[in-house]
């Protein structure tokens, strides 16, 4: 009880229970607890009593502390990051034409991956907010079908303790993934070659190349800044397409659903309630699009909006049927709404267009 007798409270009834396994305590207090002492008092139960505070009102101010499950998965993060390493290379040995730059590809997407992740790391780090990760998910190698993984995520053991902090570890990892393809890309744009229409046509139509009908609005700009003649196309060089990729990864993640990046930056700036109608909004949102597009003639966009709509209504069936937990301090009041401009540019500028 010392951080809050520190913070000159009264304590009221105390209530200890045992909820899933875990132990909680409710301590009724005197007054509502503003944001800084709030974080001050979030602080010290975290790192000094390894306890997560967290601040809400039940016709008076309670503070819950909930025991903090600090146990690390060292062995799988490895074991997911070794098979993962192989799926991302198999992938790369498909679209270079050699080892050495398949082990390139490799590291640069990788690489780009853990920077998201880092991202998030960064930020819990700076909040005192306890995560387990990252994990990378491995998924079939471009021989069969897919690109070699469905990114990496980390695991939040403790709620960030305001609004603010929310937002931030959310944004965090998308903005430090995205500037990570950008640089890859613009590196891999200027790597790749420009062939003639002509060619490019005989290529795919003897299976040596295929044809993206969809490219980030990031990548496009810079394929812009690499410029391409009339008459022309360009060949993306791999690292290109890893930077493609990870926009398109940026995108999913950034969509404003359950826990997804984007649920945690506008649950920042709303209550429970409107983030799970946003969710909704957004997914129906994403299957008109893919209906439209399919319906106009766009029919490898449309296909992909159509099957990343049905992704998402499985996401929230598993992930997010419940309301989206918010920050620890449930009385904060405080919404970073500088954050929503850098958001949406983000959203924009990784969201595929034909």
């Amino acid at each position: 009880m010392k951080p809050l007798l520190r913070a000159g409270l009264s304590i009221g009834y105390i209530n200890e229970q045992s909820i899933k396994g875990t132990r909680v305590i409710d301590i009724y207090i005197d007054r509502t607890l503003d944001e800084q002492e709030f974080q001050r008092i979030y602080h010290d139960y975290v790192a000094g009593y390894g306890y997560m505070p967290l601040q809400l009102d039940y016709g008076q101010p309670v503070i819950r502390l909930i025991k903090i499950n600090t146990r690390k998965r060292r062995k799988l993060q490895l074991f997911l990051l070794s098979i993962t390493s192989i799926t991302v290379f198999l992938t790369g040995l498909a679209l270079s034409p050699s080892i050495f730059d398949a082990i390139i590809y490799t590291a640069c997407f990788l690489g780009a991956l853990a920077l998201h992740e880092f991202g998030h790391m960064l930020a819990s780090r700076k909040y005192k907010v306890i995560i387990d990760g990252p994990f990378f998910i491995p998924a079939p190698p471009a021989q069969l079908g897919f690109i070699g993984t469905l990114g990496a995520v980390i695991s939040m053991k403790t709620l960030p303790p305001n609004r603010r902090s929310l937002a931030i570890i959310g944004l965090a990892g998308p903005l430090l993934g995205f500037t990570a393809a950008i640089v890859i890309g613009l590196v891999g744009v200027y790597m790749s070659s420009l062939i003639s229409v002509e060619q490019a046509a005989r290529l795919i139509q003897a299976k040596q190349a295929a044809e993206l009908s969809f490219i980030p609005l990031a990548l496009q700009i810079l394929i812009a800044i690499r410029g391409v003649p009339q008459g022309y196309t360009i060949m993306l060089h791999p690292l290109a397409f890893a930077s493609f990729i990870v926009f398109i990864v940026t995108f999913l993640n950034l969509l404003p659903i359950g826990q997804l990046d984007g649920g945690h930056v506008i649950r920042s700036l709303t209550s429970p309630r409107t983030h799970n109608i946003i969710s909704y909004l957004v997914i129906a949102g994403v299957l008109l699009t893919g209906s439209v597009l399919l319906g106009i003639g766009q029919e490898s966009l449309g296909y992909y909006y159509s099957f990343l709509g049905f992704i998402l209504i499985i996401f929230k069936l598993i992930f997010g049927r419940g309301i989206h937990p918010g920050p620890a301090n449930q009385l904060s009041i405080k919404k970073p709404w500088w954050i929503l401009p850098i958001y949406i540019a983000l959203l924009l500028l990784s969201m595929p267009i034909a």
